[in-house]
């Protein structure tokens, strides 16, 4: 994918219920469409994803991967969105999971 796109890191990230406390369909919309927005207004590439629990114990989120978004920038993202945690890539294109604590 980052070699397809010409870019050497992504971030995979929804706007979904913030500090993993469920909110309403339309509220969980209303900060995606704003989260998508500020990413293609800083110029990024998006790409649809979903995000999916392993264990079925929490429904899936709609999330976008950002291409070329830097950690830095990815976590200052996740954060402003009030998430716990965001999935990132760096050159190798190994996904890696980092947690951006209960205080988003």
């Amino acid at each position: 994918m980052h070699l397809a796109n010409n870019v050497d890191c992504s971030a995979l990230i929804t706007a979904w219920n913030p500090r993993s406390v469920s909110q309403s369909e339309r509220i969980n919309r209303a900060s995606q469409e704003r989260l998508e927005r500020e990413l293609t207004e800083m110029g990024f590439t998006l790409l649809a994803a979903f995000r999916a629990d392993p264990s079925g114990a929490w429904p899936g989120e709609p999330g976008v991967l950002v291409l070329g978004l830097s950690r830095h920038e990815a976590e200052r993202v996740g954060r402003s969105f009030g998430q716990l945690a965001i999935v990132w890539s760096g050159e190798t294109a190994v996904p890696e999971l980092v947690v951006l604590g209960p205080n988003g």
